[in-house]
């Protein structure tokens, strides 16, 4: 029990949430001197992914808030298979906001549709 009480305590000092409309979206965000192990790279480039995207987002004008997903997903899937004790599924889930947001803000806008 204490094993796992330990492991599950550490990945959670480094999510944190922010508001989007009615949803929390976790974001994992690793000080850089805690990332170690054999994805430290891709952990590091991937936070500064997800980091970059959410700088977008917070721009409403901005339409390309998620430019290079198929990236992103190689990372995450590249940081399961180097540390499999590793949690990815902060960063699965945000990537899958900034994805739902990109589609949404590359939609016309129904005001200049015409018919």
């Amino acid at each position: 029990m204490h094993n796992s009480k330990a492991r599950s305590a550490k990945p959670d000092a480094t999510v944190t949430h922010f508001r989007a409309g009615n949803k929390s979206i976790p974001q994992k965000r690793t000080p850089e001197n805690e990332i170690r192990g054999r994805a430290a790279e891709d952990i590091k480039t991937l936070e500064g992914f997800l980091a970059a995207a959410q700088t977008a987002y917070i721009r409403p004008e901005e339409k390309n808030v998620c430019p290079d997903p198929s990236l992103a997903q190689a990372l995450i899937n590249n940081i399961k298979k180097l540390q499999p004790s590793w949690s990815v599924i902060p960063y699965q889930q945000e990537l899958g906001f900034y994805i739902q947001e990109q589609k949404r803000r590359q939609q016309p806008d129904p005001a200049t549709v015409t018919p």
